[in-house]
């Protein structure tokens, strides 16, 4: 998608006045959204609501829209990945700033006007804290992504916190990171143990080519974090626990 420019529409695809992923209308979208990853939490969301006035199940999204104490809110099941997440939030955004009709921006003004978007995640996370208790509610300010989502986009640092943040991260994969050949894995369990179990290959294929087998290390409180930054989350130099 092309971020539209004065007098250039956008490049999102429109399906009879839908978005494509999402499957909604710009009427069936709030713009104070809640996300979750399970589609099935969506409704554990949405049962708080004090009514739904739209349920819109499109591809592996789903999206209900309603009302809570009076205000207008949505939620919206991504599924898992940060892929899934730029997808529906792109989307989003699009339904509350776009015409969709031209692909142009709304007038900042009016009762046309485009809306800000409200997004609050909720969902679960690993830690890399041994203080921090398994169940333990957390409300974070910030998320440092080592998915490859953020390449796509540019602009500056919120703040000087994020600034920090973005720094120590570069220095600890740096300073953790061997000379040598890299691989990439987009397994969300072990790849080393994945591979035994998944015929992804031939067998010719994968005896030629078997993954290393310190990939990804799991433990209860470090959840797919690759081995080379363990040391910098209180793990071993090998990236064990």
């Amino acid at each position: 998608m092309t971020a539209p420019g004065p007098g250039r529409p956008s490049e999102i695809v429109v399906v009879d006045g839908r978005v494509y992923h999402l499957g909604l209308l710009a009427s069936e979208l709030a713009a104070n959204l809640f996300i979750v990853g399970d589609p099935a939490r969506a409704y554990t969301v949405a049962a708080r609501f004090d009514r739904v006035d739209h349920e819109v199940k499109h591809r592996e999204f789903v999206t209900l829209t309603g009302r809570h104490r009076g205000l207008p809110v949505s939620v919206m099941g991504t599924g898992i990945g940060p892929d899934n997440v730029e997808i529906a939030l792109v989307e989003a955004w699009a339904l509350v700033t776009l015409d969709l009709a031209t692909g142009l921006r709304r007038p900042e003004s009016g009762p046309e006007a485009a809306r800000p978007l409200t997004v609050l995640r909720i969902g679960t996370s690993g830690g890399t804290r041994e203080d921090v208790a398994v169940g333990t509610l957390v409300v974070s300010s910030y998320a440092i992504g080592l998915d490859s989502t953020g390449l796509y986009y540019e602009g500056p640092p919120a703040d000087e916190t994020v600034t920090a943040l973005e720094r120590a991260a570069r220095r600890a994969i740096e300073e953790g990171v061997r000379p040598g050949s890299r691989f990439a894995s987009a397994f969300f369990w072990s790849s080393a143990d994945c591979w035994s179990a998944m015929p992804l290959a031939p067998r010719q294929t994968q005896s030629a080519h078997p993954p290393p087998p310190s990939a990804m290390r799991m433990t209860s409180t470090r959840r797919m974090i690759p081995a080379v930054l363990m040391p910098f989350f209180g793990g071993g130099p090998g990236g064990g626990p």
